[in-house]
């Protein structure tokens, strides 16, 4: 590259350090974070919501640790809330919240019933976890939460 002058080759060889530098203490400091302790214990539920042109909500349950950053993740049913008719969001929405019992598939996790295996490892941070297309958030057991009507899109 050519530069006006050697003040001007300077100025963007010190640029161009500055830069790297910054690259590489963020890149410490992700990395850093990713291993942070993450707080949950078995039995913890997540909750991931994804979908195009309809709200899906899919829970899931932390059912075994290991090492610092890795749970073992299974899919949970959703229970249906009644709804007193004075939702604002009528028909085209259902209250949800977590189940209890494992699903056998979940399109997110990658479990389907052609296998044994009832859940994934995931690494697991402060927030939660990454499934599929969608980040599962730490979420507790009466928690509801809205998602899109089966004859409305599913």
């Amino acid at each position: 590259e050519r530069y006006r002058d050697p003040e001007n080759r300077e100025h963007r060889i010190s640029e161009y350090l500055k830069g790297a530098r910054m690259r590489a203490e963020r890149v410490a400091k992700d990395r850093a974070e990713r291993y942070e302790p993450h707080g949950f214990e078995p039995g913890q539920l997540f909750y991931a919501s994804w979908g195009y042109d309809q709200t899906n909500i899919d829970y899931y349950r932390l059912e075994k640790l290991k090492g610092k950053t890795m749970g073992y993740i299974v899919p949970v049913t959703s229970c249906y809330v009644e709804d007193d008719g004075t939702d604002p969001c009528g028909p085209a929405q259902l209250k949800v919240k977590p189940g209890g019992e494992i699903r056998e598939w979940d399109v997110l996790l990658g479990v389907d019933r052609s296998t044994e295996e009832k859940g994934k490892w995931k690494r697991l941070t402060k927030d939660g976890f990454t499934v599929g297309c969608a980040h599962a958030g730490p979420c507790s057991p009466e928690t509801v939460r809205y998602e899109t009507h089966p004859m409305f899109g599913h």
